[in-house]
C-alpha cells in the first residue's frame, strides 16, 4: 500500500516528523509537565498511529480543536 509519505523528500519527511513531534508534545502538555500518559499508553498510540491509516487526519483535526479550546 503506498502511502503520502512514500514520495516526500528527506527534507520534507524530516520537516513533517520535526512539526508532529512539536503538535503531540504541545497538545499533551508534555512541554507543561501536564502529560499523565503512562508507557503503556503512549505504547498504545503508537500501535494506533501504525494501524490506523486516518490516524493522522483524525489526530491535525483534533489538535485543531484542542487549539481552539486553548484560545477561547
Amino acid at each position: 500500500m503506498e502511502h503520502i509519505v512514500d514520495h516526500l523528500s528527506k527534507f520534507e519527511l524530516r520537516c513533517l516528523r520535526a512539526m508532529i513531534e512539536e503538535k503531540l508534545t504541545h497538545m499533551y502538555e508534555v512541554d507543561r509537565g501536564n502529560c499523565h500518559f503512562t508507557h503503556e499508553d503512549w505504547i498504545r498510540e503508537i500501535a494506533l498511529a501504525m494501524t490506523d491509516s486516518k490516524y493522522k487526519e483524525n489526530f491535525f483535526a483534533e489538535y485543531q480543536e484542542y487549539v481552539k479550546a486553548m484560545d477561547a
